[in-house]
């Protein structure tokens, strides 16, 4: 039972940080502001030129890294292989990496938060703790085990 909640809160996260990613993404190429509360410089932070990596924003590479762990998690559901959902954890490391590099940016640097952005690391850094506990469950309670086939009792 533990694991089916870790898989959930797995797959949510992932879906929650890719909708959040995916609404600063679609922000930025239909060039509409985002709306962001007081206290927050959503504007200042994503126009900044730490927002981009050459052309591409970095909220579409967090839209990537997002999808990419609901579709593990979707393929894990499906077949239930164990070293998928492993994949996806040890993927979560990199993700907290980059998050907190990118609070780091916000808090040092721009002297400034995008609330979006603190959305993402946060999710990010869940997913982290999460993928951690799932890459140290045992392997046998990761796998589903098959049901035996029934003996034929007119053999």
């Amino acid at each position: 039972m533990r694991h089916k909640i870790l898989f959930s809160l797995f797959l949510l996260l992932a879906i929650v940080g890719f909708a959040d990613a995916g609404y600063i993404t679609a922000s930025h190429y239909l060039a509409i502001p985002v709306s962001c509360t007081e206290g927050f410089d959503c504007e200042g932070v994503l126009s900044s030129s730490y927002a981009n990596i050459g052309p591409v924003p970095l909220s579409v590479l967090g839209a990537v890294y997002y999808l990419f762990l609901i579709v593990l998690s979707v393929v894990y559901l499906d077949r239930r292989n164990w070293r998928i959902m492993r994949l996806g954890a040890w993927a979560t490391i990199a993700g907290a990496l980059f998050s907190l590099y990118l609070l780091y940016v916000q808090a040092a640097i721009l002297f400034a938060f995008c609330l979006y952005c603190v959305i993402s690391a946060t999710t990010s850094l869940l997913l982290f703790g999460v993928g951690q506990f799932i890459l140290h469950e045992k392997k046998d309670l990761m796998e589903v085990k098959k049901p035996p086939l029934p003996m034929n009792v007119n053999q």
